[in-house]
């Protein structure tokens, strides 16, 4: 018994080790909007600490204390290096979500070690994408579903209060995420059988006050005007778009979260193999256990963990896919949906079963950590180049750079789009940027300031020639892709300032 538990304490240190090694030994990562929210959490720290920085003149912070999805900029914020406060960042992330399903199961009287079938989905859709208030959400909305079972084991008016402040750790991470930890809470409290009703009304009363900072930020933010009403739009989806939907829905539930993992199908095949498992497991449980109660009267955790389930699964069946200006919705559910399957297969799971699912989950964890180490191996290999030219170069230094990124996919994904904000991150120098153009931004643009639109999305020739016009009073020009770096050389306006394998930096003739 002592050698079988010693194998699972190594092989559990072993696979998350493997996971914060990818975050660790990276300098830069194949996610794709996190260059822009590294950008913002820069400029949130130098001109908090310095209001008359140079990168001043072009940009503004626009943070209010009701501005949600905010998280990451101040947590990063708070290092000397916003680098290095990422990565912590990300290991809290990972963390808290392991060791909150660990609670939840073990609370819920089930096998806690299958907890960590979570870290299957530590990079799923939303994280690929580098939606860092998201990756926060999905870990806080967890956190505070350990207290709402702490709250329903023992409520009180304290255990209610840590509730309340919780929430609102979600609801500075992402709006979305604290939305749909809105419904969870609401439905919990609501069903569960024998609240007396003064703690159930407390219970339901922890979400005020993260709902009146939602309320004033919808008020008052500016991401609300100028765009097409949300009412008309949703029902205009409804009648056109959604049923349509409804079967695509779900065969990709199974896909969304680990096809970047290869291109392909290949990568849909490796994904199938990593969530197929996790339902049909959960199916077969419940199966088994549809004439009991599952013993939810009993257990705060069980109950939670059953609407946590439901509610997800219904979020991503209902929801739009997007809204004006906002994309990615109701697949951004899927992640909740199989943590909800793993926190209620944690305790639907009979221990005469154990070996056998010891024996399928294994292999597909050790798998999955080392098919994901091989990912960030090769990307990191990748971007070297792009490194060794821009890292603190002396010659990049305060001086504002276009980048025309020509080639910016990673095994089919869009990994280096945003790439050209790490010359403001590591060179102190202005960059056209898309964080000031968000609709719900948390840096806007300063009136007057001389910087021209980014554009990172370049499907041709014709697109590389405009940008090569929007960029010609910019000091530096990056570039990487064969026509950029052929058609930067013949408008003879840049000298030659550095080279490596495809990357391409050019000085401006006039400096």
């Amino acid at each position: 018994m002592a050698r079988k538990k010693l194998f699972f304490i190594f092989l559990t240190i072993a696979i998350l080790g493997t996971h914060l090694s990818n975050i660790w030994r990276l300098r830069t990562y194949p996610f794709t909007d996190l260059p822009n929210h590294l950008a913002e959490a820069y400029l949130l720290r130098t001109l908090t600490l310095n209001p008359d920085d140079s990168l001043g003149s072009y940009y503004r912070i626009d943070i209010a204390p009701y501005t949600p999805a905010s998280l990451h900029a101040v947590f990063c914020a708070l290092f000397p290096d916003v680098e290095i406060g990422n990565k912590v960042f990300y290991t809290l992330c990972m963390l808290l979500i392991v060791g909150s399903l660990v609670v939840l199961i073990r609370a819920a009287g089930g096998d806690s070690w299958l907890a960590f079938l979570s870290t299957l989905f530590f990079y799923h859709l939303s994280a690929m994408w580098g939606l860092v208030g998201y990756i926060a959400g999905v870990a806080t909305v967890l956190f505070v579903m350990v207290m709402l079972v702490r709250y329903l084991d023992r409520p009180s008016f304290w255990s209610a209060l840590w509730l309340a402040l919780a929430t609102l750790c979600v609801y500075y991470a992402h709006a979305i995420a604290w939305l749909f930890m809105v419904a969870c809470i609401g439905s919990a409290i609501l069903t569960r059988r024998g609240m007396e009703p003064k703690y159930r009304w407390l219970g339901l009363a922890v979400i005020f006050p993260g709902l009146t900072l939602f309320s004033l930020w919808v008020m008052r933010a500016e991401g609300f005007e100028n765009y097409p009403p949300t009412i008309p739009f949703i029902i205009s989806y409804y009648r056109s778009e959604y049923l349509v939907s409804l079967p695509r829905r779900l065969i990709d539930i199974f896909l969304y979260d680990n096809n970047y993992i290869a291109t392909g199908q290949l990568g849909n095949i490796l994904s199938l193999l990593f969530t197929v498992p996790v339902v049909v497991w959960l199916g077969w449980m419940i199966y088994r256990w549809r004439a009991t109660s599952w013993g939810l009267a009993n257990s705060s955790s069980r109950h939670c963990g059953l609407v946590f389930l439901i509610v997800s699964a219904v979020c991503y069946l209902i929801l739009p896919n997007r809204l004006p200006d906002q994309f990615m919705l109701f697949e951004r559910m899927s992640v909740f949906f199989f943590l909800g399957a793993i926190w209620t297969l944690g305790y639907l799971i009979t221990k005469p079963l154990h070996s056998l699912m010891y024996a399928m989950f294994l292999p597909l964890l050790i798998l999955h950590a080392g098919l994901w180490f091989n990912f960030f191996d090769d990307f990191n290999r990748m971007v070297q180049p792009f490194q060794s030219l821009l890292y603190r170069a002396s010659i990049a230094q305060n001086r504002t750079l276009g980048a025309i990124i020509e080639d910016y996919n990673f095994r089919g994904e869009p990994a280096l789009i945003h790439y050209q904000n790490y010359q403001l991150i590591w060179n102190h120098a202005a960059v056209p940027t898309n964080i000031v153009e968000y609709r719900y931004r948390l840096v806007t643009a300063q009136p007057g300031q001389t910087l021209p639109h980014y554009e990172g999305w370049i499907t041709g020739p014709a697109d590389i020639d405009i940008l090569l016009d929007h960029y010609r009073n910019l000091e530096l020009l990056l570039c990487h892709g064969e026509y950029a770096c052929k058609a930067s050389l013949e408008t003879g306006r840049y000298t030659f300032a550095g080279q490596r394998d495809g990357w391409i930096l050019w000085i401006s003739s006039h400096e």
